[in-house]
């Protein structure tokens, strides 16, 4: 899964308030259990700055939406087993 915790439900955040988020995020996946890889996600037109992101593997849909709904998000990028990736909305 592709997933953030900046801005969340699209409320920009202070680049401090956001890097606290993100931190939690971290720390949540890794008491999970879960390996991650950390990136950042900016559309290519938009004015909307690039956020810190995390590629988490092994999470299941559930985990998935559960995670991206406790950080506030209103979508996750999920891809189980057959690596097509799935835009999930949480609102």
């Amino acid at each position: 899964m592709f997933v953030t915790a900046n801005n969340p439900f699209s409320r920009l955040l202070t680049a401090e308030e956001n890097a606290a988020r993100q931190r939690k995020l971290r720390e949540a996946v890794k008491h999970r259990g879960w390996p991650f890889l950390c990136g950042s996600g900016q559309h290519f037109s938009g004015p909307w700055p690039a956020e810190a992101s995390l590629l988490v593997l092994g999470p299941d849909r559930d985990d998935a939406v559960a995670l991206g709904r406790d950080f506030g998000q209103n979508a996750v990028v999920y891809c189980d087993a057959d690596c097509v990736p799935e835009l999930l909305l949480l609102r």
